[in-house]
């Protein structure tokens, strides 16, 4: 258990880890290693750190240079009251180089959905972004270092997240009526191959409506901390994992339409789950050498 940290991305069974009580430092962690601890990132040093409103990051690898990144996106309050930040500059750190520090990109014009990237597709990390309208899901290649628009599906206002979904970029829409469309773009960065692919039913597990429990309310630094719903993992048979309200793990049967609660003892009343392929290998390629795999 590490509740004093939010995952900033999973990554060929390496976890990148940030404190929930200030923006540094970042580790990079192998829960299945024989190490108990992860290794400390170095802190990134901005002018002001009093004028910092918020920071959003993204963790992935690229296949082709071999290289892990971390990018930070620090957001500047425009006011005594600012709460969401402005001129945003960007930073990025190649792990495992001799020059292991942090290289500034420059301002971007985006204002991105925090706390971290949700989606890696392409080798490139995404995000919602909410000053784009349509366009609302802004892209960074783990290679050139750049950030670029990619098309979102429709009218953008009622999407609430990304995921990857057997290796595509899609986008999870939520109804009024508690019902959930699952938007899945087939050729990437092409908008007119956005599609519904299916759509999963208003659902209240039973765990969850036996608790009588509310939803989530607290909130962190960079971003609401629960969410009302979160498209996990679709598997090879059509099968749909989700998170209920932070609370509870659901499987949706697209062919049945049966919903089956995930039982999972020890859990805390309230959690975050996400997707991690587990290794045995050592994070020294990561930390110390680019990765050989």
């Amino acid at each position: 258990m590490l509740p004093d940290f939010d995952l900033v991305g999973s990554c060929n069974g390496i976890l990148c880890l940030y404190s929930t009580v200030s923006d540094d430092p970042l580790y990079i962690y192998n829960p299945f290693s024989s190490s108990a601890h992860g290794k400390e990132l170095p802190k990134l040093t901005v002018h002001d750190t009093n004028t910092i409103c918020r920071v959003v990051f993204g963790f992935g690898f690229h296949s082709r240079t071999k290289q892990y990144k971390v990018v930070k996106v620090v957001y500047y309050k425009q006011s005594e009251y600012d709460f969401s930040g402005g001129n945003p500059e960007a930073f990025v750190l190649t792990l495992g180089t001799d020059d292991d520090e942090w290289r500034r990109l420059g301002r971007i014009a985006y204002v991105l959905a925090g706390p971290a990237s949700e989606a890696t597709v392409e080798c490139r990390l995404h995000w919602k972004s909410w000053n784009l309208g349509d366009e609302g899901v802004v892209s960074f290649d783990l290679e050139t270092e750049e950030f670029q628009v990619v098309p979102g599906p429709k009218d953008c206002s009622s999407f609430d997240h990304l995921v990857n979904l057997r290796g595509n970029l899609s986008d999870v829409e939520l109804s009024s009526d508690g019902s959930v469309g699952v938007w899945v773009m087939r050729r990437y960065c092409v908008k007119e191959s956005w599609s519904k692919e299916f759509a999963i039913p208003s659902h209240v597990p039973r765990s969850y409506s036996m608790e009588g429990g509310a939803p989530p309310t607290r909130r962190k630094k960079n971003g609401i901390k629960g969410r009302s719903f979160k498209v996990l993992w679709e598997f090879k048979d059509g099968k749909v994992l989700f998170l209920y309200r932070s609370k509870c793990v659901v499987v949706y049967d697209q062919v049945s339409g049966g919903f089956e609660d995930v039982c999972i003892r020890g859990l805390p009343q309230e959690f975050q789950a996400f997707v991690h392929m587990g290794t045995l290998i050592s994070m020294d390629p990561v930390s110390n050498t680019q990765h050989r795999a």
